[in-house]
C-alpha cells in the first residue's frame, strides 16, 4: 500500500460520505429513486477503473470483476426500497418474506421498478 497515493483514499472517502448523505440520511424520495441506480453503476465503474489503474496486471480478471460488480449492483437495487412517507432507505434481504411496511413510520411500502 506504500505505492498508492493518499489522495486516492481521501477522494474515495469523500465520495462515500457524500453518497451516504444523499441516499441514507436524506429524506428526498424522488431524488433517491431517480439517482440511486445510476449512482451505483457509476461507483462500480469507478472502483473497477481504479483497480485497473492501481494494478494493471490484474486486468486479466476484468471480466470476473465486471460480472461480480453487475451481480452485486443488481442485487442491491433489487433489495433496496424507499419509504414514500418518511423517506427512509430500506434494505431487505429476505426474498421469501417481502417487506410490506416501513420499520420507521409504519407506512405501507410501494416498490416501483
Amino acid at each position: 500500500m506504500a505505492g498508492i497515493p493518499v489522495p486516492v483514499f481521501v477522494v474515495g472517502a469523500l465520495i462515500g460520505f457524500v453518497w451516504m448523505d444523499a441516499f441514507y440520511f436524506s429524506n428526498d424520495v424522488a431524488f433517491k429513486r431517480k439517482y440511486f441506480r445510476a449512482s451505483l453503476i457509476a461507483m462500480d465503474c469507478l472502483l473497477i477503473g481504479l483497480a485497473i489503474v492501481l494494478n494493471p496486471g490484474l486486468a486479466v480478471f476484468l471480466p470476473f470483476a465486471v460480472l461480480f460488480a453487475a451481480l452485486s449492483t443488481a442485487w442491491t437495487i433489487w433489495v433496496t426500497t424507499f419509504c414514500d412517507s418518511c423517506g427512509r432507505t430500506i434494505v431487505h434481504h429476505q426474498l421469501l418474506d417481502p417487506l410490506l411496511f416501513c420499520a420507521s413510520c409504519g407506512a405501507r411500502l410501494t416498490r416501483p421498478r
